[in-house]
């Protein structure tokens, strides 16, 4: 999602992203660095008490990982009972169908992206310089039965990191991801500043 732009449609001050997460479903995979549950928890609540002292009548997080989830959820539950301060929590909003309009592979699971052709697209339109295609692996691994009701390690179940197909990504596709992402975005992001009004 471009986020400078949605800010920009909606009159939205932009604050700095958290470069961290919690990424424990990574964790099997080296350079991997994740913050605990607590740890991301107590960052949104932190943030959220800081706006509500400045008078800020609501907060949007967007959220850039699975894993991050449940503890942004939570923080979010607790800063309208502490604070009552309403946060809406943004989990790309409309990306199943957005790629399945734009991508020509399936994804690994309902829902599931990651080093895929999805995200190598983006990558690709956002960052061309950080991805080397001639490195790209398609990995369609089998989810276990349990799965993700009992969350295991990603490693367990690919050994590249892949799920999914990245070789067909393009930056053009890439583009049209995040163009559709914005758009689904920016709808659900003025639907919850109505209710602000």
């Amino acid at each position: 999602m471009r986020w400078r732009r949605i800010a920009e449609r909606v009159g939205g001050l932009l604050l700095p992203a958290v470069a961290y997460g919690e990424t424990f479903g990574n964790a099997g995979f080296p350079g991997t660095i994740s913050l605990s549950f607590d740890t991301v928890r107590a960052i949104t609540l932190d943030v959220c008490s800081a706006l509500h002292r400045h008078g800020a009548r609501g907060l949007i997080v967007v959220n850039g990982d699975f894993g991050n989830q449940a503890p942004l959820k939570l923080a979010a539950r607790e800063a309208r009972e502490r604070f009552g301060l309403p946060v809406l929590v943004v989990d790309y909003p409309g990306l199943a169908e957005t790629a399945a309009a734009v991508c020509d592979t399936e994804p690994a699971g309902p829902g599931f992206f990651h080093a895929d052709e999805v995200e190598t697209s983006v990558m690709l339109a956002a960052a061309p310089d950080a991805v080397d295609l001639r490195h790209a692996v398609a990995e369609y691994p089998q989810f276990p039965p349990t799965f993700p009701a009992l969350f295991a390690g990603l490693e367990t179940m690919s050994t590249s990191g892949v799920f999914g197909d990245p070789t067909t990504a393009t930056g053009a596709k890439g583009e049209a991801l995040l163009d559709g992402l914005t758009d689904a975005a920016t709808g659900l992001v003025r639907a919850f500043l109505r209710d602000l009004a």
